[in-house]
């Protein structure tokens, strides 16, 4: 119980409001939807989610949902792109800049993201502290290839 009405007042703004900016040194977030590439049924599962992300936040100017990879982002992307990926299992990847969305998708895959693990997890240059240090998980936990997640990606942000 708070002990006066302007200190219930503050309390139900700020409750109301969400960053305009991330901490330092955050420029954006990512977050992974994982899914088991080899069972049909979880791909099927995991598309409808990232079609239900699009129904519900498509209307962020800011939110891009990225394609599903239905197998995992290791080897083959590295001998394609020259970089590989950390993510064992088939996964599609979201990401924003604005921190207004986290307050919006982050709850709401609290609620429904069923049956897959979710890595929510800042983007500030440093991938290997970004994707374990910093990572918040929903679901089960997945071992990701470290040997692609380098300290830094030699950007400035």
């Amino acid at each position: 119980m708070f002990g006066t009405s302007a200190t219930a007042a503050a309390a139900a703004a700020s409750a109301t409001t969400h960053p305009l900016a991330w901490p330092a040194p955050t420029f954006s977030y990512d977050v992974h939807v994982y899914f088991d590439h080899t069972s049909p049924k979880d791909v099927e599962s995991a598309t409808q989610l990232r079609e239900r992300i699009i129904k519900e936040f498509g209307h962020f100017e800011d939110l891009r949902v990225f394609q599903m990879h239905k197998k995992p982002l290791g080897e083959w992307v590295l001998e394609l792109a020259g970089a590989g990926g950390p993510h064992p299992t088939g996964m599609f990847e979201c990401d924003f800049r604005d921190p207004q969305i986290f307050g919006h998708i982050v709850p709401w895959l609290q609620i429904h993201h069923g049956s897959h693990s979710v890595l929510v997890h800042p983007r500030t240059g440093f991938p290997l502290r970004e994707h374990t240090e910093n990572a918040i998980w929903m679901g089960e936990k997945q071992a990701l290839v470290m040997k692609y997640l380098p300290e830094t990606d030699g950007q400035q942000h």
